[in-house]
């Protein structure tokens, strides 16, 4: 796999298909971010310090693909879990899904730019982007460690259960 984003987002995206099955993309998982939409969305000096603008916003959170070792990327965060500078999930409605998406179609993370809607509710990603691994390897790419990327931000070192610093919830503070 490359880790070179290998399909930029559609023109324009068939909202249509997506309000009528209610989003069930969005209320099952956060949509991954490539590292080009971290230093679009906040601007910075460098990408790492785009990514703790992210980090700080409470609305991004350091996910991993379950490898060993962990190999970590960015994703919009599950909500409930805003501010969380690390958070494993499986599964979580994305803090920006409010019966629709509050972000415009740009902002969105790639991931969910690239989704393939359905009409038959089956959407699909496009190869190559089935699961976490390929945004795990774009983020791998970036020479930045995201699995510490946290300290900057608390102050403190992470526990065993992936949170960091902040409080016993891994909140940023």
């Amino acid at each position: 796999m490359s880790t070179q984003i290998a399909m930029e987002p559609r023109a324009s995206y068939d909202h249509a298909i997506c309000a009528a099955c209610g989003g069930e993309c969005c209320r099952r998982m956060a949509g991954a971010c490539s590292p080009a939409d971290i230093a679009r969305l906040f601007p910075a000096a460098d990408l790492r310090s785009s990514v703790l603008l992210a980090l700080r916003s409470g609305r991004y959170a350091v996910d991993w693909w379950e490898a060993e070792p962990l190999i970590p990327f960015v994703r919009a965060a599950v909500k409930g879990h805003e501010g969380r500078l690390h958070h494993p999930a499986w599964a979580g409605e994305c803090t920006f899904f409010n019966g629709g998406c509050e972000l415009s179609d740009d902002d969105r993370p790639h991931q969910c730019r690239i989704l393939r809607p359905r009409e038959n509710g089956e959407c699909e990603m496009p190869p190559g982007y089935e699961s976490k691994l390929a945004y795990a390897e774009m983020w791998g790419a970036t020479g930045i460690d995201l699995m510490e990327i946290g300290l900057d931000l608390s102050g403190a070192s992470s526990d065993e259960s992936g949170t960091e610093g902040g409080d016993e919830d891994g909140h940023a503070e």
